[in-house]
């Protein structure tokens, strides 16, 4: 980091055609910027761009849940969380409660990639037709992301040749 004074002697040369409290002004204002944009380095301005856009994933979505811990950890586990983690696309994951995970067929649980793949669906689908049509029970609505919405749900959802055989 360059110390101030080295800072202050650039800007005054630049600056010596001013009026002296314009120049005052200016300058204490430059070093002020320029102090800011060389103590933030690039991790703070990721941040700082995220904050800015203020979109968040499906999988921030899952994640900034409490009650969805075991399936965020098995969209890491199944590789899901990668894909789901990209902007484009739309999708509606339908998010088990941890409660639900605990109580899934153990050979289920064993393959992750299968268990998340019944839970991810390609496009908007609306909560009635999820209710309906894979027989879960919708909790919580209002996760919409950017790139999809979470819905909250009380049990593994099923595809629908699945529930044929039962």
């Amino acid at each position: 980091m360059l110390p101030k004074s080295y800072i202050h002697r650039k800007l005054n040369k630049k600056i010596n055609i001013m009026p002296k409290t314009l120049k005052a002004y200016i300058t204490g204002a430059l070093v002020v910027a320029i102090t800011a944009l060389m103590s933030a380095g690039p991790l703070q301005a990721q941040i700082n761009k995220q904050t800015e856009t203020n979109e968040k994933t499906v999988v921030d979505v899952v994640k900034s849940n409490k009650d969805l811990s075991k399936f965020a950890d098995l969209l890491d586990k199944s590789g899901f969380a990668e894909l789901l983690d990209q902007p484009q696309g739309e999708y509606t994951v339908l998010a088990p409660k941890n409660e639900a995970i605990k109580n899934a067929d153990p050979e289920l649980k064993q393959d992750p990639k299968n268990l998340v793949q019944m839970q991810v669906l390609r496009g908007n689908i609306p909560k009635d037709r999820i209710e309906s049509e894979l027989d879960v029970k919708v909790e919580e609505t209002d996760n919409s992301a950017s790139n999809g919405t979470v819905y909250v749900v009380d049990d593994i959802a099923s595809p629908p040749q699945r529930q044929q055989q039962r």
